[in-house]
């Protein structure tokens, strides 16, 4: 007797048995059930969603439409709940949510659920807005709606292709007018009115959405909102399957599928977003008629219904085989290696294991023949869990995964001593100051000295990553190397590059040039550093005889040095530095002897940490926008200003004359062009601010001076 699977799906009111959809690679196979009774609460900046399980799913993707940039996947959860942390107040979100399952080893997805709206804005007693209307010019879109009550301000939010919706700006009226779009095609505009000073006193509830389109004047608003029927329905009938493939419809962004069965009423069995599906577990000795119809969730439009297509099942089919559950699971550990082991399933030809890490979702980790496996290369002193299940080919058949087994890596009982790196020397006569970067696991460091080219010989060992190495010979070529050691492993890293110098003249020979005495520069002593600002330094030194000038040097993070700043003065201040950075600093004095410059020794190396962000103590990290320029060409202008540090997007504040409130067009870059200018018309202005991550959050700066214009 053939096994059949089944799946039910809520249709309107009716509750009926629905084929089973399955993905493949080549074709939809198989349709996951859309998520249902999605739900949110939100509780001090965290929103507590919930929603009914999916049956087989192995996990779900939660999408979350975050305001300025649209939906979003923030990540996977193998339970039917996930608590979203860190929202904003007095913001609108949006969420939607699908299930997957792997099948086949490929992830397949399903629909959507429907999206549940919540708000961190204050509520206020605001009417809704109504009466929204759009009327389109090229590509400057005019929005108006009927005032509210007591509303002080609107906020217009637009669907933009790709993103969802964007808030572009606010209104002082009920009016505004939309530009700078991108691309031609759809679109569609909320408003939501609110009171106080930008929403301080609450937010109403948005409008009904409002579709509009930008360059499609040759189409009326009645054809703009049909689907075209689906066309070239063609099937494939084997045993107790069958394959559909159609042509693809225009603004479809799903297709529906309807069967009936032995004569009876048709019934929507699932809904798939490509142009391919497969009905499986067909009754045997049965009639079946199927049609498709197309859908466009964002307008819910319909189109009309395919032609029928007919097709009877044989009047038997081969008996299916059943696989049992993988039992008597068991995990042996070995460091980071994982052997596992389990009982034999009858009629398994593969065995699939799916691992775990850290409590995130299951992923693939290998099939094999046998009732055995061993992973390797884990992570040391890491959570893991495992299930397996069993696999008949010949059937495409899964059994049911086995108990889950939790396991944890153990501790690493080696280390890796890194390479010597970033080796600084500073010769002073017959004298050389070492400098080097730290080693991850260094206990001390061995330096390596060669003369003239002969051996290396070792000439000490220091804890600190710098030294000092005296009375070495006059005017004579050295080399060095450098490797870290750990004491505990007994282990060496591998030695540093060769670095080689040459120590100078004796001041005292004879043949020494007679103004060498008169021309020497000092040693900078007394070196001060001070951290200024969170990531400023001030610095202060004593100052060197018959010096001109001098030098600072800065290395970051064991970086190599650079020469950050030439002053004449003994205190100065360096800027614009990294927070929570180490750096190391040194200064040299300069003196200028027939155009060159003559240098005497280099500081002793101060160290130092520049402070965290601290955005409640500093609220000028992003910078103000300015030189903003308006180069206008008949009816179009193209704006243009100085990039800002950092800056990952700019707004631009765009005002039209005879038209209330201000419009928001983003740039990625430090210009933008705006098209549609009426000719002759002055008074455009606009004003733009840049916005950069500042501990995780986008963060605007202050808006630049405000730049008028005129079309030509």
């Amino acid at each position: 007797m053939m096994k059949h699977k089944n799946i039910s799906i809520v249709f309107i009111s009716l509750l009926i048995i629905a084929i089973l959809l399955m993905m493949s690679p080549r074709m939809l196979a198989y349709t996951i059930p859309a998520v249902e009774n999605l739900k949110v609460e939100y509780t001090d900046g965290t929103a507590n969603l919930s929603w009914s399980s999916v049956t087989n799913a192995d996990g779900y993707e939660v999408f979350v439409n975050i305001p300025g940039y649209g939906y979003a996947n923030i990540g996977s959860v193998s339970e039917n709940k996930v608590s979203v942390i860190g929202i904003s107040e007095d913001t609108a979100y949006s969420v939607k949510v699908r299930a997957y399952e792997y099948v086949n080893n490929i992830k397949e997805v399903g629909n959507f659920s429907n999206e549940v709206d919540f708000d961190t804005n204050k509520e206020a007693d605001l009417d809704r807005v109504t009466g929204v209307k759009v009327e389109t010019t090229g590509n400057i879109a005019k929005v108006e709606w009927n005032a509210v009550s007591e509303a002080t301000g609107y906020e217009v939010y637009v669907d933009i292709p790709n993103y969802g919706f964007l808030k572009i700006g606010n209104a002082t009226t009920n009016s505004a007018v939309l530009m700078g779009f991108q691309t031609n095609g759809k679109y569609a505009v909320k408003i939501r009115a609110f009171k106080g000073t930008n929403g301080k006193d609450g937010y109403g509830e948005f409008s009904s959405s409002k579709t509009f389109y930008i360059n499609s004047e040759d189409l009326d608003d009645d054809k703009k909102e049909e689907l075209d029927q689906v066309k070239d329905l063609e099937y494939n009938l084997e045993k107790d399957k069958v394959y559909l493939n159609w042509s693809k419809v225009k603004d479809a962004d799903e297709y529906i599928v309807y069967i009936s069965i032995n004569g009876g009423n048709y019934s929507e069995i699932g809904r798939v977003t490509g142009r391919e599906a497969t009905i499986n577990d067909l009754r045997e000795n049965t009639t079946y008629k199927v049609k498709i119809a197309a859908y466009n969730k964002h307008d819910d439009v319909y189109g009309k219904e395919s032609n029928v297509i007919t097709f009877k099942t044989d009047k038997s089919f081969e008996e299916e085989i059943e696989l049992d559950k993988v039992r008597n699971l068991s995990v042996d550990i070995d460091g980071n290696r994982a052997y596992l082991d389990w009982s034999k399933v009858k009629d398994a030809d593969k065995y699939e294991i799916y691992l775990s890490k850290n409590g995130k979702a299951y992923s693939l980790a290998g099939t094999v023949t046998k009732n055995s496996a061993t992973i390797s290369d884990l992570d040391y002193n890491t959570s893991y869990k495992v299930k397996v299940r069993a696999y008949n080919e010949k059937y495409d058949e899964y059994g049911t995964y086995s108990d889950i087994k939790s396991f944890k890596t153990e501790e690493d009982d080696t280390i890796e001593v890194g390479k010597v790196k970033n080796i600084d020397i500073d010769v002073n006569g017959n004298r050389v100051d070492l400098d080097w970067s730290k080693v991850t696991n260094a206990d001390e460091y061995e330096v390596y000295l060669s003369k003239n080219s002969g051996s290396y010989d070792l000439i000490g060992t220091v804890k600190n990553n710098n030294a000092t190495i005296s009375n070495l010979s006059y005017n004579t070529s050295y080399k060095i190397k450098i490797r870290a050691y750990n004491e505990k492993y007994d282990e060496y890293g591998a030695y540093s590059d060769i670095e080689s110098f040459k120590t100078e003249k004796n001041n005292n020979d004879e043949d020494e040039d007679d103004d060498y005495t008169s021309t020497s520069v000092g040693t900078v002593k007394g070196l001060d550093v001070d951290v200024k600002n969170r990531n400023e330094i001030a610095l202060e030194w004593a100052a060197v005889s018959k010096a001109d000038g001098y030098e600072v040097y800065l290395s970051e993070d064991g970086d190599p040095y650079e020469l950050v700043l030439t002053t004449e003065y003994v205190r100065d201040i360096v800027t614009d530095l990294e927070y929570n950075t180490s750096y190391r600093v040194k200064v040299r004095a300069y003196k200028e002897v027939d155009g060159r410059k003559k240098y005497g020794s280099y500081s002793s190396v101060k160290s130092f940490k520049t402070e965290k962000y601290n955005s409640s103590i500093n609220n000028e990290e992003v910078g103000k926008v300015k030189n903003v320029n308006a180069s206008v060409t008949g009816s179009t202008v193209y704006l243009s200003w100085k990039s800002v540090p950092g800056a990952v997007k700019y707004e631009i504040q765009f005002t039209v004359p005879g038209y209330g409130g201000a419009t928001s067009i983003w740039s990625e870059g430090p210009g933008r062009t705006i098209s549609g200018l009426t000719n002759k018309t002055s008074n455009y202005t606009a004003r733009v601010r840049a916005y950069k991550y500042v501990d995780g959050r986008l963060v605007p700066g202050e808006y630049s001076d405000v730049v008028r214009f005129k079309g030509k």
